[in-house]
């Protein structure tokens, strides 16, 4: 009976030492996205039109990436919808692409079509 009441103790306080750690990891993790937020970087504007009551409006919205540890957009967060944020990310692409096309013609000689 005495080692029932010893093991139901130890379990009590192991849930308790558990609850402790998962809020403290919540507390880790807001904090970190909050400092994310606090490095995020601005990228561009989106323009979008939205028919308010049979008149055409048009509205801007933000569309904001944050900055990996790797210096790449690791995570592109988009207040808009994704297809706006997937077109600025091609045109990212295509534009880095087109500067290694030309530092490559610079180094090496090379056309490119």
């Amino acid at each position: 009976m005495v080692e029932n009441a010893t093991e139901k103790e130890e379990e009590d306080q192991l849930r308790e030492e558990m609850k402790t750690e998962e809020g403290r990891l919540t507390e880790e993790r807001k904090t970190i996205e909050d400092r994310l937020r606090e490095k995020r970087l601005f990228w561009g504007r989106a323009a979008e039109t939205v028919e308010e009551d049979g008149g055409k409006k048009k509205r801007e919205k933000k569309i904001t990436f944050y900055m990996g540890q790797s210096g790449v957009f690791e995570k592109a967060l988009c207040k808009c919808n994704d297809t706006i944020a997937t077109t600025t990310m091609s045109v990212m692409s295509d534009v880095v692409n087109w500067v290694f096309s030309l530092i490559g013609w610079m180094v090496f000689g090379v056309k490119w079509q």
